[in-house]
């Protein structure tokens, strides 16, 4: 009889914990998306970007440390937005604002993987070239951080090249590529 009353409470405990979980996500989720329609961040990428950055420092340690690592939050949250190239992006303010409100994520890991997403596509920017791996997608372009060299990178298969076509072997980490580093290679004025 105890067992199974340790059971239920168990069982009762984890459903509360959950429930926690599922109100906190949602309650920080409104947070942010107040926080966008209070500003009409939708008519610029740049100023849009900036107050999901903002928001992103003001409540990063509301999110669990793995989810931090994994969408790398810290990072996101420290980057030198007006460094980067927003305007060459394919990030469209006003459409990205619609998603979030029609879509509210069900967790924390959700909230944190969209933040993540909108940050990517808002920094980094599409070359013209074709993944050749899986061929479906351009790829994009960033910055080995170490050696401060282009790196190409495919979304959707992984595969990471160098600007020559030849195989990244992930010396180093990734960043969004500055403005100032992709003019100096030409890659804003023409094709990348």
């Amino acid at each position: 009889m105890s067992l199974k009353l340790k059971r239920a409470t168990s069982s009762s405990l984890f459903h509360s914990d959950e429930e926690s979980v599922t109100k906190k996500a949602h309650q920080l989720y409104q947070a942010f998306v107040a926080s966008l329609e209070r500003c009409e961040a939708t008519k610029d990428e740049r100023v849009f970007l900036q107050i999901v950055q903002g928001w992103l420092k003001d409540n990063v340690s509301a999110f669990e440390p793995d989810e931090r690592r994994i969408y790398a939050l810290d990072d996101f949250s420290s980057l030198a937005l007006e460094e980067l190239p927003i305007e060459y992006s394919d990030l469209n303010a006003a459409e990205e604002f619609e998603r979030l409100r029609d879509a509210s994520p069900s967790s924390l890991e959700g909230l944190a993987a969209r933040i993540r997403d909108i940050l990517w596509a808002g920094l980094v920017i599409r070359s013209r070239k074709r993944c050749p791996r899986c061929n479906e997608d351009d790829l994009k372009v960033l910055q080995e951080t170490s050696s401060s060299q282009l790196v190409y990178t495919c979304d959707m298969c992984g595969w990471a090249q160098l600007r020559d076509g030849t195989e990244w072997s992930c010396r180093g980490e990734v960043a969004p590529a500055p403005t100032a580093m992709l003019r100096r290679h030409g890659l804003l004025s023409r094709g990348i």
